[in-house]
């Protein structure tokens, strides 16, 4: 079976791929509140994979599981975490020339996270642990919200740059 460092593995590599995804979006967008909101939400990001890191140095992963069920394990989890959209690689944010379809993308990104994350939290046993995934839940809820509220505050959907 997979651990639970396993799974903070991939929460770390879930919350860098939004980083360097928003990082992208910054080089293809010229206006100032899309600028500063992916700035915001890159900060976030990089902000959550040092949270979930620091949580990964705190398990005592030392546990005698069988390497071969592990490895299974991993496996698994990997191609279930793969059918969500959490790795934006195939998706240039440069490519992209409507700000509507960023955004969407965006907003399904996160959604895709929450849904993870949402799916993790039995498994925290830790209150503590369990908590920095209920804030993190909540700060990427929040972004959903922005990223919609962007839309629906009638800016245009211009072509990005």
């Amino acid at each position: 079976m997979f651990t639970f460092s396993d799974i903070l593995d991939i929460a770390v590599k879930i919350e860098e791929n939004g980083e360097a995804y928003y990082r992208r979006a910054l080089k293809s967008v010229s206006d100032p509140d899309l600028v500063r909101m992916f700035q915001w939400l890159a900060e976030e990001e990089a902000a959550h994979a040092d949270r979930f890191a620091d949580m990964r140095t705190r398990i005592d992963d030392a546990s005698k599981e069988d390497s071969q069920l592990a490895g299974i394990g991993r496996a698994l989890l990997r191609d279930a975490v793969s059918e969500k959209g959490f790795s934006l690689d195939d998706t240039e944010a440069a490519d992209i020339s409507r700000v509507k379809t960023l955004i969407d993308l965006s907003v399904t990104f996160e959604q895709d996270t929450v849904d993870f994350y949402n799916l993790l939290r039995p498994f925290v046993a830790d209150a503590q642990d369990r908590q920095l995934l209920d804030e993190i839940i909540a700060q990427e809820n929040e972004h959903i919200k922005r990223l919609q509220s962007f839309l629906a505050s009638g800016v245009p959907d211009f072509n990005a740059q």
